[in-house]
């Protein structure tokens, strides 16, 4: 089928659209079909509603990894499913952005860091930054150090958030935590941000390292790739035994992204111990959990 005839595209179904929508997005006439998507309104729309009914297929997401693929046309993306999405699942923004922005791989986060349309959207710019890997968080500091107010700016963007959201960010994403982290001194040092966030910011830095070293400790003594390699019940159980006495100690609040953390960092290795020290915790006292 010829790609740009909008006549195929209202006639074909799902299926024959996601197939389209990989070979073209992956053919060498990529960049010419996304700039006339891009200037064609209803070719665009076509496009963005596809990408989100299929938002969940892995091959679908690689479109997204397209160098090819304009910033212009993924915000149309981001804005468009939003007004699905708040139609179908009716739920709020912040829970919308932290699924969309998993999508975005750390080059295309960095373009759209750079938009005029997302540097006014503070729940968008900041889980954009959470995608950063470490080369591109070189690369917007750089950006930062040329603007006059670089840093303030990004100090800002934490003013609107919780200290629950704040801690879901931190905890959930290690390269934005090691980047708030790093300038963290400077922040203190400059008065650009209010005391009562300074305060806020540096109680969760400090919580989090607390949580790190727990996992150094622990990585230092259980040999962790080799016992990830064993079936659950070859496994140490004096690994899960030490997680639960730790985890007995805070509120259930905190339980789930403390577990994620462990996760992310592989102390914990699959969703089945989670949900079994999550169980345990949930369902057992302290005390009976302490004679674990």
């Amino acid at each position: 089928m010829e790609p740009l005839d909008i006549k195929c595209w209202k006639q074909m179904s799902p299926e024959s659209a996601k197939r389209t929508l990989l070979s073209v997005s992956q053919s060498e006439v990529a960049r010419e079909f996304f700039e006339i998507l891009f200037y064609t309104p209803e070719l665009r729309e076509y496009f963005v509603r596809y990408l989100w009914i299929f938002r969940e297929d892995s091959h679908v997401e690689s479109i997204f990894k397209n160098p090819n693929l304009p910033v212009e046309l993924v915000e149309n993306y981001i804005y468009f499913a939003l007004g699905q999405y708040l139609i179908d699942v009716n739920e709020e923004y912040g829970r919308y952005i932290s699924q969309v922005t998993k999508l975005f791989p750390s080059e295309m986060s960095l373009q759209l860091l750079a938009s005029e349309v997302v540097n006014k959207d503070k729940t968008l710019k900041i889980h954009l930054l959470a995608n950063l890997d470490a080369k591109a968080w070189d690369t917007f500091f750089a950006n930062l150090e040329d603007s006059s107010n670089g840093f303030g700016e990004l100090a800002l963007l934490f003013e609107h958030l919780e200290r629950e959201e704040l801690s879901r960010l931190f905890f959930r994403n290690q390269n934005l935590y090691a980047s708030i982290r790093m300038i963290f001194v400077f922040l203190k040092e400059s008065n650009l941000i209010k005391p009562e966030l300074l305060s806020l910011i540096e109680s969760l830095l400090s919580q989090i390292g607390r949580w790190e070293e727990f996992v150094k400790d622990m990585k230092s003594t259980f040999q962790l790739q080799e016992e990830k390699k064993c079936s659950p019940k070859d496994r140490n159980p004096n690994r899960l035994s030490i997680i639960l006495h730790e985890l007995i100690k805070i509120s259930a609040e905190e339980r789930m992204l403390i577990l994620d953390f462990f996760y992310l960092n592989e102390l914990l290795f699959d969703q089945s111990e989670i949900k079994t020290i999550d169980y345990i915790l949930s369902v057992y006292s302290k005390e009976e959990v302490a004679q674990l």
